[in-house]
Formats: structure tokens, C-alpha cells, sequence
């Protein structure tokens, strides 16, 4: 029986927020398990120890930009103890090219097919001829050449692949993360989902079995957060996933996250979340500043951004949004406005985040052009969460791609932008802590948890 290793791996001045296991390598593990003979552990983190006690004859490492530099050392430490690399995630489906000696195959897109048939073929030791026949694939024949097989279709019929445990033996959680879709339809400048445009979506019936199966398995989940990009694109499936999770009594029994845009927030569809008993929302509203919007390509403005955020506190949802500033064209005056704006609406949380240029945006397309990133760059540096959780960093060499402001005046919004967002957070937990003090403990958990991982990676590391 094959044993095999996935890891995901995350840079260690990241958030905790991050800890949940994988969903991509959740389906893949489950998917594989049922249509082959093998042995598949999910591993949160991974090093000498973890290899050499499992003794992996795969490991397959999923990775987005700011954590390649960390897959190319995972690849090396596996190559050598004798385990086969496969690596996938956003960075090898766009950047293909940038696989290195260490990883045997690179897969492009969505994993389940195309790893499963890297199983089958194993002990025939992946020739060329194998690995040609698997669309997806990257990888570099006998001579050093790269080969690049033409895409796998995308999985239509979601439902087809069976449930995975998501919570991977964690029964002390009470959080569920899943994804009922996958793909998302827009085109922000800035967002690295482009790739994965083709929207399909589980069932809702799907979707709810989903949930079923991990309350049966786990009885102290509380609370279901969908990651999905974009969980509101068909507001009648919506309205079909609550008419389920209303004839299950689940809205008795559990509380929903979701993630949506500003200009799908209606009144109708505030309902429906009303009665499947979503209380918390999550919008990327980017900016305060139209200038802003329409450069990112966001199709919404800061009027429709107002409106939707002061429906959710009207009709009493807990509101959440992400804001980038520091984008090229931007002046102290439009972020100025940003912030304005942040302390002007009734929302609970924000994050807000320096713009970066992730391969395959057209940000990256930009930041090419005036030579502040390129293929062989210190990957860390598009970390995405580095800045906000210490500032500093932008005094470095982190890419900053304002053609306006300076290092130092970046700097100082983003202290400011810290002192707010942990102002609204001390708030919000204060009323968290009067409606439900669970969650807040939870959250405590999962800080602990975080940290004795993060020290544990510092440690391997050196550093």
C-alpha cells in the first residue's frame, strides 16, 4: 500500500486564522482513498521528524506565491529521504514553468483526477510515457525539458466526489469549514482566483449531506463557515440550501459564516440568511475610494459598499471586509478617504492589506513591467497577511507598488489601519463575549495552538 504525506505549507509570521486543514487536500486524500489502495495522512506540518518516522513514498505539497520558497525546501528535504514530490496550488497552476529538480511532477488546477492517475501509474516508476497521458501535468522528461500536458477539465459534477472529513480527527473543534463551490465569475485585478473562473458548485443537497455527515462525526461543531469565493452568485440555490437546512432543524442546532459581494446584499436575501441562521458576513469592499474600485476592476462603488454594509447591521448580521490600500495610482487624499469611510460604517471587523501582485494578476502583469517582482525573487515577500500583522515589514523589502507614496508614509497608514481594526476587534469581542463567550474561547484555542506551531516552525528553521 502506498503511503503518502499532503502538506500545505504557511509561512510563520501568518495567521492563525489559517489553521484549518486544507479543503483542496481533504477531497484529494478522500477521493484517492476510495478509488485506490493507499494511505493518506494530512499533516499540518511538516519536517525531518514527520518524514522520517511516516516514512512517505509520495508527498504531495500544495503552495500559493509567498509559500514556493517554503515548498522548494520541503521538496529537498523529501527527495532527500527517497520520497517522490508532486506540488500543485495557485503558484504551479500559474507558473508552471517554475518547478524545480526536486519536485517530479507539477500539477495545473484541481487535483483529484489527475493525482489519483499519478497513483495508478507509480510502480511504473512515472516514465514519460505515463506522464504524458495525464492531462494537468507538468513535469521534465529524461532530457531536462519541460513538459507541459495540455489542462485537465474541470470536475462538473462535484457531488460525484465523495465527502471528505474536513475536520481530519479533530473532534475538539466546534468549527466546520467547507466550500459548496468552487471558481469565482469576476475579474478583480487583483485577486489570484482568475484561474479558476469556471464556477461549478456542489448540489445543495450535497451540501447539506456535507454538513450532516460532520455533525454525526463530530457533535461539538457549532458553527459552519463557507469559504466559498463568492457564496451568493444563484440566490434561488441559496434559498434551496436554507429550505434544507431548515427541514433538518441545522438552523436550531448551528450558526453560518458566509462570503459574499456588496452588490448581492438585498433585503430578500438578508431574509433567507436570517432563516438559515447565517450571522456573520464577510465582503471584500477593497476601498472607500471609487477612483479605487474601478481600478481594481470591482464592479461595485463605495455608495453600494455603504449600503450593503449598513443593511447587514440593520437587520443584525456581524459584518466583516477586507480593504487593500497603497495600489499604484493612489495619493495620500484616496487613502485618507479609505479610512474615512472604515470609521463612517457600522462593521464589525476589518482587515486591511498592502495590494499584492500574485502570478497570473494583472497586478503582476504591472509589477513585471517596473522590475519589482520576477520569477526568481524571495517569494515571502508577497505574503499577503506579513504586513498587516507587523507593519514594519514594509520598511524593508517587501514590494510595495505605490508610485506615490513612500515606504515610511506607507507605513504610518498601516499603523493607523492597525490601531482601527484592533479598536473595532476589542469591540466586537466585547459583544461577542455578552452573546456567546464559546466562540471567544475558541478562538483563545486556536491562538495556542498557533503559536506552539509557529515556534516549533521558527525552531526548525533557525530563526
Amino acid at each position: 500500500m502506498l503511503k503518502i504525506i499532503l502538506n500545505s505549507p504557511y509561512n510563520f509570521n501568518t495567521s492563525s486564522e489559517l489553521l484549518t486543514i486544507p479543503i483542496g487536500m481533504a477531497y484529494i486524500k478522500s477521493y484517492c482513498e476510495v478509488n485506490f489502495d493507499c494511505d493518506i495522512k494530512i499533516v499540518p506540518f511538516l519536517d525531518a521528524p514527520v518524514l522520517d518516522r511516516e516514512q512517505p513514498d509520495i508527498v504531495g505539497i500544495s503552495c500559493y506565491a509567498a509559500t514556493f520558497d517554503r515548498a522548494k525546501h520541503l521538496a529537498r528535504l523529501c527527495r532527500s529521504r527517497g520520497a517522490r514530490v508532486v506540488v500543485g496550488g495557485a503558484q504551479i497552476t500559474t507558473l508552471p514553468h517554475l518547478i524545480t529538480t526536486d519536485m517530479d511532477v507539477g500539477v495545473q488546477g484541481e487535483g483529484e483526477q489527475v493525482f489519483l492517475e499519478l497513483l495508478k501509474c507509480y510502480h511504473n516508476g512515472w516514465r514519460g510515457a505515463d506522464l504524458a497521458a495525464i492531462p494537468g501535468l507538468v513535469y521534465r522528461n529524461a532530457d531536462g525539458h519541460l513538459v507541459l500536458n495540455k489542462p485537465a477539465p474541470p470536475l462538473k459534477n462535484l457531488d460525484a466526489l465523495p465527502i471528505p472529513d474536513l475536520l481530519d480527527n479533530n473532534p475538539g473543534t466546534d468549527l466546520l469549514c467547507l466550500m459548496s463551490s468552487r471558481g469565482c465569475p469576476y475579474q478583480c485585478t487583483f485577486c489570484a482566483t482568475g484561474w479558476h473562473n469556471s464556477v461549478h458548485w456542489l448540489s445543495p443537497e450535497k451540501v447539506v449531506e456535507t454538513i450532516e455527515f460532520h455533525l454525526q462525526r463530530y457533535p461539538r461543531i457549532r458553527r459552519v463557515k463557507f469559504w466559498d469565493d463568492l457564496f451568493t452568485i444563484k440566490t434561488k440555490r441559496v434559498a434551496r440550501i436554507v429550505e434544507l437546512i431548515e427541514a433538518r432543524g441545522l438552523n436550531r442546532r448551528l450558526s453560518f459564516f458566509i462570503c459574499t459581494r456588496a452588490d448581492h446584499i438585498h433585503a430578500d436575501l438578508l431574509a433567507l440568511l436570517k432563516r438559515m441562521n447565517c450571522t456573520h458576513v464577510s465582503m471584500g469592499l477593497e476601498s472607500g475610494c471609487d477612483r479605487t474600485l474601478q481600478y481594481v476592476n470591482k464592479k461595485c462603488s463605495v455608495e453600494t459598499n455603504r449600503r450593503a454594509v449598513e443593511l447587514l447591521s440593520s437587520h443584525g448580521f456581524d459584518s466583516e471586509s477586507s480593504f487593500i490600500v497603497g495600489f499604484p495610482h493612489e495619493s495620500e487624499q484616496d487613502i485618507q478617504t479609505t479610512y474615512d469611510f472604515i470609521r463612517s460604517i457600522p462593521i464589525n471587523k476589518i482587515q486591511v492589506f498592502l495590494p499584492i501582485p500574485y502570478p497570473g494578476t494583472r497586478l503582476w502583469n504591472y509589477a513585471v513591467g517596473r522590475g519589482l517582482v520576477s520569477e526568481d525573487m524571495r517569494w515571502e515577500k508577497l505574503d499577503l497577511i506579513a504586513t498587516m500583522s507587523d507593519p514594519q515589514l514594509v520598511l524593508t523589502d517587501f514590494v510595495v507598488l505605490s508610485e506615490h507614496l513612500s515606504r515610511e508614509a506607507l507605513h504610518r497608514w498601516l499603523l493607523k489601519f492597525r490601531r482601527l481594526r484592533k479598536w473595532k476587534t476589542f469591540k466586537f469581542a466585547l459583544l461577542l463575549l455578552w452573546k456567546d463567550p464559546h466562540v471567544i474561547f475558541q478562538r483563545l484555542k486556536r491562538e495556542v495552538a498557533f503559536f506552539l506551531k509557529r515556534q516549533r516552525g521558527k525552531n526548525t528553521n533557525g530563526t
